[in-house]
């Protein structure tokens, strides 16, 4: 009956298409809800032209306008919507050409464009609704939705470009941001990445978010951009963003050490030092600037900041330690370097427990002794040696530097002390023996017996002939030194020193007592030229036993045929002149001499003394 009605216009006539509207809604009649829809949106649109034609077909006259037009085009659109996309689209174009400034219908209509998968159609409306907009938070969020899309669709430079507009036109907008910080994150553009947080740190509000992403922007620059340049540039504009020193130096500090530029490592500790630091942390600032210092071959700087580095409490040994031994790292000379290094190693000295302090006493002379710096290093070693007169270590190093430097007898003396304070008597008289060369080769022959007879006090069997070598060649004419020398020969070389003695005591001087003494330890000698010797002598000498002399004698017969006719002379004038020389002659002794001598050389003589 509605349908019927409709098809004659009257008054009644928008009446009756509201009511065919709801009585299909209610039959579910989506088919015939819909063209009620669209005709009252055209009859609307025309009353609004022609009040009269309005009035004719019974529309009233609060909805004569564009706008509810087109609420009556969307509510068929989204009748269409399942069914008949296509048409439901149309509608929607129809509607917002009514009323184009209505909000709502630009998305439907993308919406829509969505639904059915026109990717075309919805890119282009989103241009249009965003150049409709001119600008302000809609506009960049349909942007962002571009972005969205594009970064679906594997087009991250389109969805940059998106979200790069998207920011221009809401600069607070945070959506915008973090989609574009995720981007770039994943796509490993890191310098792109660090400046992205820079300028997201300059458009947030100063406070705990700005300064975490200034520092991240900075971490961006130096470890995933390898731009510590850049990194150190933005943390220098930090201040003037608001970030406070206290928070960018330390963070600074990190990022330099992660590095391996120098420069930008004591830029680092120096932007830290302005910070309020206790004395641990100075003392690791000190040595991270003395480190870079030295990596630039400035030392110069190294040393400055190691002697600050000594100032501090924690630092105090490792800075004189570096001082002393870091500086021949550096690339560069410094002409106070050797200097630096000694002073170093005295303030070390005077620091350290004994042990420690004698060690570094004995590094310093070395190093001294090296630069060829003989009297600095001679200082040294006469301060350990005074210290620790034992110390056979720096005895030895100072003896050796005297003697090189054309001071023997400074040599012995060192060496006469350290032998004074030790204990072992090996050691002793070798060292006592050292101090003796060297006073002999200074030529002060009595100071190089009085050393070689201590070390014959230590130990015989090391002293003895060299006290014997010096003795006998010092005392050429002085029986009493000679006789010395011979004692002391007496324990190693027993026969020879006999020898030797018997022959000084049948001189000018001698001590006859002695000299048969002599005699009478070389006749049990081992060895036939030194038990010969023996004979011989007892046989020329021994004043005081007449009969040892007659054994002497047959024993020299017993050479050979000339010994034997020597012998029995000597033996003959022997009986003749008496014991001791002054006594009468024994007859008997004397015929029997005479009868050996005739009998073992023939001649005249000997038989005359027989005949006698």
């Amino acid at each position: 009956a509605l349908e019927s009605a409709l098809s004659v216009e009257s008054r009644a006539t928008f009446s009756c298409l509201a009511a065919l509207e709801r009585i299909a809604l209610r039959f579910e009649r989506p088919e015939v809800a819909l063209s009620a829809l669209e005709a009252q949106a055209r009859w609307i649109t025309e009353a609004e032209a022609d009040a009269g034609k309005g009035a004719a077909v019974g529309v009233p006259e609060r909805l004569r306008d564009p706008v509810v037009g087109a609420e009556r085009l969307v509510a068929a659109a989204e009748l269409a919507w399942d069914g008949d996309p296509e048409r439901a689209g149309l509608l929607l174009d129809r509607a917002l050409a009514l009323a184009p400034g209505t909000a709502p219908l630009p998305r439907l209509r993308r919406d829509l464009a969505d639904r059915t998968g026109d990717g075309s159609l919805w890119e282009l409306l989103v241009h249009e609704e965003i150049e409709r907009l001119g600008g302000g938070r809609r506009a960049a969020a349909l942007w962002t939705t571009l972005s969205l899309r594009a970064t679906r669709a594997g087009d991250d430079e389109q969805a940059l470009a998106a979200l790069e507009q998207a920011s221009s036109l809401d600069p607070k907008g945070v959506l915008a941001r973090a989609l574009e910080l995720e981007i770039l994150a994943r796509t490993g553009r890191a310098s792109d990445l660090a400046r992205a947080l820079a300028a997201a740190a300059e458009r947030v509000a100063p406070g705990r978010a700005r300064t975490e992403l200034v520092l991240a922007a900075a971490d961006a620059h130096a470890r995933l951009a390898c731009d510590p340049k850049a990194a150190e540039e933005l943390l220098d504009r930090a201040p003037s963003l608001g970030v406070s020193l206290e928070e960018v130096a330390p963070f600074r500090r990190l990022l330099s050490v992660i590095g391996s530029d120098a420069g930008f490592t004591e830029r680092a500790a120096r932007a830290l030092l302005q910070s309020t630091l206790d004395d641990d942390e100075r003392a690791e600032l000190a040595f991270e600037l003395a480190r870079g210092a030295a990596l630039a071959g400035d030392t110069e700087r190294a040393i400055s900041h190691l002697e600050a580095l000594s100032a501090t409490e924690r630092g105090a040994f490792l800075g004189r330690i570096l001082l002393a031994y870091a500086l021949r790292a550096t690339a560069l000379p410094h002409p106070s370097s050797a200097d630096v290094e000694h002073a170093a190693l005295r303030a070390l000295m005077d620091a350290s427990e004994p042990r420690t302090a004698r060690a570094l006493g004995l590094a310093a002379a070395r190093r001294a002794l090296v630069r060829g710096d003989l009297l600095r290093g001679a200082e040294e070693l006469e301060r350990l040696h005074a210290a620790q007169p034992s110390d056979l270590v720096a005895a030895q190093a100072l003896a050796t530097l005297h003697a090189d430097t054309e001071a023997p007898l400074c040599a012995a003396d060192v060496l006469a002390t350290a032998a004074a304070h030790d204990d072992d008597v090996e050691r002793i008289a070798l060292l006592e023996i050292e101090a003796g060369l060297y006073a002999w080769r200074a030529r002060d022959r009595e100071r190089a017996v009085r050393a070689f007879g201590h070390a014959a006090d230590a130990s015989p069997s090391a002293g003895r002939p060299l006290l014997g070598v010096a003795l006998s060649a010092t005392s050429a004419s002085n029986p009493e030194l000679r006789r010395q020398a011979l004692e002391a020969l007496e324990p190693t070389e027993p026969s020879l020193a006999r020898l030797e003695r018997f022959a000084l005591e049948v001189g000018p001087g001698g001590l006859p007592e002695e000299a048969e003494r002599a005699i009478d330890g070389l006749e049990g000698a081992s060895e036939e030229a030194l038990a010969r010797a023996a004979t011989l002598a007892r046989a020329l000498y021994g004043h005081s036993d007449i009969d040892g002399r007659r054994r002497a004698l047959d024993a020299l017969a017993g050479w050979s045929a000339p010994a034997a006719r020597l012998a029995r002379a000597i033996a003959h004038r022997l009986e003749l002149e008496g014991p001791n020389g002054t006594a009468p002659p024994d007859p008997l002794h004397a015929l029997k001499s005479a009868a050996a001598w005739a009998e073992g050389e023939p001649g005249a003589a000997p038989l005359v003394e027989r005949l006698a």
